[in-house]
C-alpha cells in the first residue's frame, strides 16, 4: 500500500501484512489502529486528532508525526524506528522490542511511559511536558533532554547512558544497572534519587537546585558539583 490518506474522518482500523505501507496521512480526524506486519511502515502523519494503536512488528517504521492530537499506544517490534515526533499533545505509550529508535521528540505535551528493549535510544527530547517512566534494558540511551518538565522515574539495565540533561524541572529517581553514566546535567530543579549499581558516574551538575540521594556501587565517580542547593546524602560501595 504505498499512499491512503483521510481527511476530516475517522480511520478506524488499517492492517497491512507481508507488504510496505510507505505514506499514512490523516487530518482532522482520528485514527483507532494501525498494524503492519513483516513489512515496512516509512510514514505515518497524523494532524488535529488522535491515533490509539499502532503496532509494527518483524519491520521498520521511519517517521511517525503526530500534531495537535493523542498517541496512545505505539509497540514496535523485531526491527527499528528511526523517527517519532509528538506536538501539543500526550504520548500515553510507547514500547520497542528488540529494535533501535534513533530519535523521538515529545513538544508542550507529556511521555507516560517509554520502554525500551534490546536495542539502542540514541535521541530523545521532551520540551514543555513530563516524562514520567523511561525504561531501557539491555541497550544503550544515548543522549536524553528534558526542558520545562519533569522526568518522573528512569531506569537503564545492562547499558550506558552517555547524556542526560534536564533543565526547568525535576529528576525524582535514576537507576543504571550493570553500565555507565557519563554525564548528568539539572538545572533550576531537584534530583531526588540516583543511584548506579556496577558502572561508573563520570560527571554529575546540579545548578540552583537539591540532591537528596546519590548511592554508587561498585564503580568510580569522578566528579560532583551542587551550585546554590544542599547535598543532603552520599554513598559509596565496594
Amino acid at each position: 500500500m504505498d499512499s491512503l490518506s483521510v481527511q476530516s474522518g475517522d480511520m478506524d482500523s488499517v492492517s497491512v501484512q507481508r507488504r510496505d505501507m510507505d505514506s499514512l496521512s490523516v487530518q482532522s480526524g482520528d485514527m483507532d489502529s494501525v498494524s503492519v506486519q513483516r513489512r515496512d511502515m516509512d510514514s505515518l502523519s497524523v494532524q488535529s486528532g488522535d491515533m490509539d494503536s499502532v503496532s509494527v512488528q518483524s519491520g521498520d517504521m521511519d517517521s511517525l508525526s503526530v500534531q495537535s492530537g493523542n498517541m496512545d499506544i505505539v509497540s514496535v517490534q523485531s526491527e527499528d524506528t528511526d523517527s517519532v515526533s509528538v506536538q501539543s499533545e500526550d504520548m500515553d505509550i510507547l514500547s520497542v522490542q528488540s529494535g533501535d529508535m534513533d530519535s523521538l521528540s515529545v513538544q508542550s505535551g507529556d511521555l507516560d511511559s517509554l520502554s525500551v528493549q534490546s536495542g539502542d535510544l540514541d535521541s530523545l527530547s521532551v520540551q514543555s511536558g513530563d516524562l514520567d517512566s523511561l525504561s531501557v534494558q539491555s541497550g544503550d540511551l544515548d543522549s536524553l533532554s528534558v526542558q520545562s518538565g519533569d522526568l518522573d522515574s528512569l531506569s537503564v539495565q545492562s547499558g550506558d547512558l552517555d547524556s542526560l540533561s534536564v533543565q526547568s524541572g525535576d529528576l525524582d529517581s535514576l537507576s543504571v544497572q550493570s553500565g555507565d553514566l557519563d554525564s548528568l546535567s539539572v538545572q533550576s530543579g531537584d534530583l531526588d534519587s540516583l543511584s548506579v549499581q556496577s558502572g561508573d558516574l563520570d560527571s554529575l551538575s546540579v545548578q540552583s537546585g537539591d540532591m537528596e540521594s546519590l548511592s554508587v556501587q561498585s564503580g568510580d565517580m569522578d566528579s560532583v558539583s551542587v551550585k546554590s542547593g544542599d547535598m543532603e546524602s552520599l554513598q559509596f560501595g565496594t
